[in-house]
């Protein structure tokens, strides 16, 4: 009996350590890791779990109440206006033996109410659109993008004078040269450039604008470069004025171009975050570059083109000339708080109307504004802005004051 326990004991005994040395044997898994922290392409980004590919989402939401007092104020208009602007920002980006391959997409929401912000009398008008959408890679930038020729570096919420983030779409091609030294050329679309001027006689766009620069960034800054080569086209064959059908000829095109100078001076020995920004632009015959776009880049010129024709008979275009300055400073009290002051001053030639015809006057404008922000904490803002601008027409041969008027935002 006791020869058959230890038999038993010592087969146990041997069992235990053949399923104990098995055991060992056994690779042991490993935590499924679901998010794995890109730290090559900054901050924000991660892994998508399966791939080579780092994304950063991201976003914004804006709330605001602008007050306005128009000096032509009427019963019908609003004086207050609210909008809740929404983003969502999507950065991918994934590294090649080529270069990193990246793609963007940023997709924006408006809520707009009030006249302020041109929504429709006792309605509130919606939008929803891509604001940009782009994909880089190897030097290439192609989609809607930000223009190359815009310098964006205002603090402003209100709109200043001046071409500031306007975005189109693009195909452009930049070449770094190290240093902070960069240089782009490209085209874009000329769509937001221009607007057809009452009467509707825009000639179709012929070719795209080309838009170049050349930029510096470096820790003192950043300045920049651009030049705009743009197309004014004029369909003869529809010139409309008052109503009535003028016999036309063939269409007409003749060519703008616009300057940009932007700079930006880091003034951290104030205190961190603040700096100083400069922008002046020049345009003959592209006067959407220096923002003018309520009668866009070349609606001004055709106008000319409309006065020529009434004159002599014979259409031909004539480019208006315009120009810009603008600037703000932005000052940090304390970490939690910031104050930006900003302005601008811009003049377009008017259109010689010794002819007896009606055409847009020339005319001068100023803007100034105010901005303080509180940030309670990072990523929120919040903040008060007021903004005046004063607009001041006359005819070309000093006929007299065409227009004023002077408005002022909160």
């Amino acid at each position: 009996m006791k020869l058959v326990k230890s038999l038993l004991l010592g087969s146990a005994a041997g069992f235990a350590m053949v399923a104990g040395a098995q055991a060992a044997d056994l690779p042991v898994k490993k935590a499924v890791e679901y998010v794995k922290v890109c730290s090559v392409h900054g901050a924000g980004f991660f892994y998508i779990p399966g791939s080579d590919t780092c994304i950063k989402i991201g976003g914004m939401v804006r709330a605001e109440v602008l007050a306005r007092n128009y000096d032509d104020f009427e019963d019908a208009r609003d004086q207050v206006g609210w909008r809740t602007r929404v983003n969502i920002d999507v950065d991918a980006r994934t590294a090649t033996a080529y270069g990193t391959v990246r793609a963007f997409i940023r997709a924006e929401l408006n809520s707009n109410s009030g006249s302020p912000y041109g929504a429709p009398l006792f309605d509130t008008q919606g939008t929803g659109f891509i604001r940009r959408g782009f994909v880089q890679f190897a030097g290439l930038t192609a989609g809607r993008a930000v223009s190359f020729f815009d310098f964006s570096e205002g603090t402003n919420w209100g709109t200043l004078r001046f071409s500031d983030g306007v975005v189109v779409d693009l195909l452009a091609y930049t070449a770094t040269f190290g240093n902070g030294m960069s240089a782009t050329i490209g085209i874009e679309d000329p769509a937001n450039r221009r607007n057809a001027p009452l009467g509707g006689y825009l000639g179709g766009t012929r070719i795209p604008d080309v838009v170049a620069n050349f930029r510096i960034d470096q820790a003192w800054g950043s300045v920049q470069l651009s030049g705009a080569l743009h197309e004014i086209n004029v369909d003869n064959e529809n010139l409309i004025s008052d109503g009535w059908i003028l016999p036309g000829q063939d269409a007409d095109s003749e060519y703008g171009y616009a300057i940009g100078l932007g700079a930006k001076l880091n003034l951290n020995m104030l205190a961190p975050g603040d700096y100083l920004w400069l922008n002046a632009t020049y345009a003959d015959g592209a006067l959407g570059y220096i923002g003018f776009d309520m009668n866009g880049g070349l609606g001004l010129a055709e106008d000319a083109a409309l006065v020529q024709y009434l004159a002599t008979g014979n259409a031909g275009i004539e480019t208006n000339k315009g120009w810009q300055v603008s600037a703000g400073f932005q000052h940090y009290w304390t970490p939690n708080f910031r104050s930006s002051i900003f302005g601008s001053y811009a003049m377009v030639d008017g259109i010689d109307d010794s002819l007896g015809v009606s055409i847009l006057p020339e005319f001068t404008e100023y803007r100034i504004g105010l901005q303080n922000v509180w940030m309670p904490t990072k990523g929120l803002d919040i903040g008060l802005e007021l903004l005046y601008w004063n607009q001041e027409a006359t005819r070309k041969n000093g006929v007299g004051i065409a227009d004023t008027s002077a408005d002022f935002d909160a």
